[in-house]
């Protein structure tokens, strides 16, 4: 190898030679790739009553597992503001913002006297504050929440199933902002991580620490709340955050496949696609809303040769192709060192046309935006090497002399 290396023009010609066979399979892939459509923007219209918004309304395909359900999320102007509340029965809605990065929307933050209604057994919360979470039942039962434990009087079950992340998870989890499982509420076995509740399922709900304050989220049993002195009670569902450009407001949501920006413009709420957007052939049905305030609108079919994804990956190729020829040009495109650059340049040639070819062929924005971040790092990297390749050998020798020794010498 050493010695094939060492013969210049037979290195030159077979990294031309594979760089101008990686053109002809791209060339060949974004000709072949299919035409697809996907969602451009939802806009909801002002109007009176809510507006239930699903995978139809969001351009999403229906049942998978992580598509959005036929009612997701309840949008409602009122006074003047819109509110976003969450309705699906099974799936989350995240809207990061207020400095909970996820912040999901059926959480309540318990304060001291809220009265919890879990299958109809009531659950009362006596204290609550930065350290500690004090609960009673209404039978008398009591559990407590501090340094760390979950204490409920009664020694927890041996064989109780582990619940909640691992602590290395935890643990990861607590500078990033994200949600801490603390334990449920329900079934009959006490345990490490359950606090049992006569009449409420196992998991009925569960008890999270997010921005220094316990939040109840949901679980399997039907939920009623209310603060102290409200005799109005409230189910996870009545729950809503308002949509602005406050600090807490929604400004995005995440919910099924995808991520969407909430815009306000003239009364009207936009939704914005930001990733995940499902990919429809031409012939294919399209999502329509069934609500007649929200109107939908799709892309022109496209195909490979027409998206962003075509233009970066030629242009990262022409930069690879000219840094490479100026390289060569200079007399460097020899020996081991030539021969470990001519490999990582196709190397990296064949890895963003893989990465395009899947992206291509799947079914979804997600992938798309995936290939073009690569292509466009890819691009940066090939132009960038042009900068050595022009520079003398005495430059770059001064250049390295200079970072190692600090004695520079460039000329």
């Amino acid at each position: 190898m050493a010695a094939w290396f060492g013969r210049s023009h037979l290195l030159r010609i077979g990294w031309l030679l594979g760089w101008l066979a990686l053109a002809w399979a791209a060339s060949a892939m974004f000709s072949a790739a299919p035409e697809t459509r996907h969602l451009l923007w939802t806009r909801v219209a002002a109007g009176k009553g809510p507006v239930l918004l699903g995978y139809r309304e969001l351009g999403q395909r229906p049942g998978g597992a992580r598509s959005a359900e036929r009612h997701h999320v309840r949008v409602e102007l009122r006074d003047g503001r819109w509110w976003i509340a969450n309705v699906a029965l099974h799936k989350r809605v995240d809207a990061p913002g207020g400095g909970r990065n996820p912040r999901f929307l059926k959480r309540w933050r318990l304060a001291a006297g809220d009265h919890l209604w879990l299958n109809g057994v009531r659950v009362t919360v006596l204290a609550a504050d930065a350290t500690t979470l004090h609960l009673r039942s209404e039978n008398g039962d009591e559990a407590r929440w501090r340094g760390g434990r979950l204490e409920t009087g009664t020694a927890p079950f041996a064989d109780c199933p582990r619940e909640g992340a691992a602590w290395w998870k935890r643990w990861l989890a607590r500078p990033r902002g994200k949600e801490l499982f603390l334990f449920t509420l329900g079934g009959q076995v006490p345990c490490a991580r359950r606090w049992p509740l006569p009449g409420v399922p196992v998991g009925g709900a569960r008890v999270v620490w997010a921005a220094d304050a316990f939040w109840l989220a949901p679980g399997r049993a039907e939920a009623r709340l209310a603060r102290a002195g409200e005799k109005k009670h409230r189910a996870f569902s009545d729950l809503a955050l308002p949509v602005g450009e406050e600090e807490d407001a929604v400004q995005r949501v995440y919910l099924g496949r995808g991520g969407y920006e909430l815009k306000v413009r003239n009364g009207d709420l936009w939704w914005m696609p930001l990733t995940g957007s499902d990919l429809f052939a031409p012939d294919e049905a399209l999502p329509q809303p069934g609500d007649p305030r929200v109107s939908v609108r799709y892309s022109q079919a496209a195909g490979g040769a027409d998206g962003v994804l075509y233009r970066w990956f030629w242009l990262g190729w022409a930069g690879w192709l000219v840094s490479g020829l100026v390289t060569a040009w200079r007399g460097r495109l020899r020996g081991t060192g030539g021969g470990l650059w001519v490999c990582a340049a196709l190397l990296s040639g064949i890895g963003v046309l893989t990465l395009a070819q899947l992206a291509l062929g799947g079914d979804s924005t997600r992938w798309l935006r995936f290939a073009q971040g690569q292509a466009q790092l890819w691009t940066a990297y090939g132009w960038f090497l042009l900068l050595p390749a022009l520079l003398p050998a005495t430059g770059v020798h001064g250049l390295l002399t200079g970072l190692f020794t600090g004695q520079a010498r460039f000329w």
